[in-house]
């Protein structure tokens, strides 16, 4: 009987102690997160002339294991900054080729994970919610869905509201006519208001 509390004491104690050591883990994460997403909001202040007001900063807060990245807009320069804990990558929204979110495999991962293509940085994985288990849902994952979908919205309005240069398109009239399409999707379902849409559709027709 002894031996068996001493087994369940020792079983709890280093629960505990691997608790405090993640979270321990997770706050040092954090602390280096928060330092790249300062040293890039400051470097887009600098370069690009972005504003502090402008800025929208996604990032997932509520994971236990932090893997450090976070996702910075400023839809007002069309600016789009992906942060990890020690480095940032800074790209114009028009790079943006895709985004979609990344379907979970099995009921009780409970994880929002955001997957971003660009044409200069490659891909990027924004997780905005991790809770394994199958009552860990609920409420909070559903959030972090809308949330999630909203900001894969604005990624893809951001490629067809920021067009690149004003060198002539080199469209074919099938891609065109498919950008067209989709753009005309994204207005219907009020993913663009009346002026990102004729800005759009101004730049794909220049």
């Amino acid at each position: 009987m002894k031996i068996f509390l001493l087994i369940v004491i020792s079983l709890i104690v280093l629960n505990i102690l691997n608790k405090a050591r993640r979270k321990t883990k997770w706050n040092l994460s954090n602390a280096r997160l928060t330092s790249s997403i300062n040293k890039c909001k400051a470097e887009m202040t600098k370069s690009y002339n972005c504003h502090e007001n402008d800025f929208e900063v996604y990032r997932h807060d509520d994971r236990v294991d932090n893997d450090g990245t976070a996702l910075i807009l400023d839809r007002n320069k069309g600016k789009v900054a992906f942060v990890y804990e020690k480095r940032f990558s800074i790209t114009d929204g028009y790079n943006i080729l895709d985004a979609q979110i990344v379907p979970r495999i099995h009921m009780s991962d409970n994880t929002v994970t955001l997957k971003v293509y660009t044409e200069d940085i490659d891909v990027m994985y924004l997780t905005t919610y991790a809770r394994r288990g199958f009552f860990t849902g609920g409420e909070a994952y559903e959030m972090a869905n809308v949330r999630t979908m909203a900001l894969l919205e604005k990624l893809i309005g951001m490629k067809y509201y920021y067009g690149g240069s004003d060198e002539p398109s080199s469209h074919s009239f099938q891609s065109l006519s498919e950008e067209l399409r989709n753009l005309t999707d994204m207005y219907e379902n009020g993913m663009l208001d009346d002026e990102e849409f004729s800005k759009a559709k101004s730049r794909l027709l220049a």
